[in-house]
């Protein structure tokens, strides 16, 4: 008894997924027929019903036909990707990414910010002297810190000059796509300054 269910349960096996599939291939054959149908009528007026259904598969097959050759000619993934890369946002990612910079970046230097315990990445963009009229005038560094996943974002912050500490063989492009990767990559490369 155990064997013939296990011969029974073997069957369904091997019968279940070729079922399945005929059962979807028919549902597809039936949309497209329903499509088809109404032209194939249209062309042919007095045509039997099983000839409709005939033409209506061959009209299918034929579409079908013309899609692949379509994505064979025209790549349309390959075309989307171009399309894709020529949207300023992607495109200046990947310029970072190339060593290339937007202009108002160049000539910075990657440095390394500390302050309240935390330590976080950013661009030495220039200084500043604040004055005020009870204290005596104060020199602050000028940071950009960058955002992840676009590191062209971020927020620009006044630091004493003391919490900025530049970082040695660390490049903007590298630090662009230390930030882009969300702390992913080129951690490895990074020299940190001594205190």
């Amino acid at each position: 008894m155990r064997t013939l269910l296990g011969y029974l349960v073997k069957g369904l096996l091997v019968v279940l997924p070729i079922a399945i599939v005929v059962y979807f291939a028919l549902i597809f054959f039936n949309v497209f027929a329903s499509i088809f149908s109404p032209i194939v009528v249209q062309i042919l007026p007095n045509i039997s019903l099983m000839s409709q259904r005939i033409v209506s598969f061959a009209l299918m097959l034929l579409f079908l036909v013309l899609i692949g050759y379509l994505a064979e000619c025209l790549h349309p993934l390959l075309y989307l990707k171009k399309l894709f890369l020529k949207l300023p946002l992607i495109k200046t990612l990947f310029g970072i990414q190339k060593g290339k910079l937007p202009s108002i970046f160049e000539g910075k230097r990657a440095v390394l910010v500390q302050f309240n315990g935390v330590s976080l990445f950013g661009l030495l963009m220039g200084e500043v002297l604040i004055n005020n009229e009870n204290t005596p005038s104060s020199k602050k560094l000028v940071v950009f810190i960058p955002n992840s996943p676009l590191p062209f974002t971020g927020f620009i912050f006044l630091f004493d000059p003391e919490q900025v500490r530049p970082l040695q063989r660390f490049s903007l492009p590298q630090l662009f796509t230390f930030v882009s990767s969300f702390g992913t990559r080129n951690l490895n490369q990074i020299s940190f300054p001594s205190k």
